[in-house]
């Protein structure tokens, strides 16, 4: 029937409720009201019957007003004849992990904004081992509209160094930037660009770890 039989202290700690005060109520009454609307307690019971145990992640709704954002998983009790006899449930307090993931999402977002709309070059280039030797060709795997704009170079992401530029050209890139990868010490410099009839002023830093073996340019 999907009412609380027995309470623990964890339980007690990560919602509120006290054993008293849960014990023959309806374990629906902790979800959200969304959650109940959708049905979400009885799918999860029904989930454990079927496939042994059912896994999920979502608000729960504790004795002061407040949510918590929890995971766990359900697995049935079985009485000895092997029939259904009920659930235990278990379940983890992720709230702060959720808080921190949901700003990491909202600065990714004020990032990628940012990224798209100012005005100056950016890219980000990973460092490759290839034919020629260990770090001797890097790709580009970020680029945003100003980068294109200012080097006259189209659809840089994806595409290699030396897939680019001649071997002479490549080498020479590649010991500006592998050097900045290498030691950790950013550069600034003026390069003549011919795509677009243009010197631009170029900076260069190792993003960290150098585990990574990528530069922003």
């Amino acid at each position: 029937a999907g009412h609380v039989t027995d309470w623990n202290a964890g339980a007690h700690t990560v919602l509120g409720w006290t054993a008293d005060a849960m014990r023959g109520r309806p374990v629906a009454e902790l979800y959200t009201p969304e959650d109940q609307t959708e049905g979400r307690p009885g799918r999860t019971m029904r989930t454990a019957l079927d496939q042994g145990r059912a896994e999920e992640a979502g608000w729960r709704l504790c004795a002061d007003g407040a949510r918590r954002w929890v995971s766990g998983e359900t697995v049935p009790l079985r009485d000895t004849s092997g029939a259904p006899a009920g659930f235990v449930t278990i379940l983890r307090d992720r709230t702060d992990l959720q808080q921190v993931e949901r700003a990491l999402r909202a600065s990714e977002e004020r990032y990628r904004t940012l990224f798209e709309a100012i005005d100056d070059g950016f890219c980000v280039i990973t460092f490759l081992d290839g034919p020629h030797g260990p770090l001797s060709d890097y790709v580009h795997v970020e680029a945003n509209p100003g980068y294109e704009r200012h080097t006259g170079i189209a659809g840089i992401v994806g595409r290699t160094l030396r897939g680019l530029v001649p071997p002479d050209d490549a080498e020479a890139w590649l010991a500006l930037y592998g050097g900045v990868l290498r030691t950790g010490t950013p550069i600034r410099f003026e390069r003549y660009f011919a795509l677009v009839d243009r010197t631009i002023e170029v900076s260069a830093v190792r993003i960290e770890p150098p585990s990574r073996r990528q530069v922003s340019v």
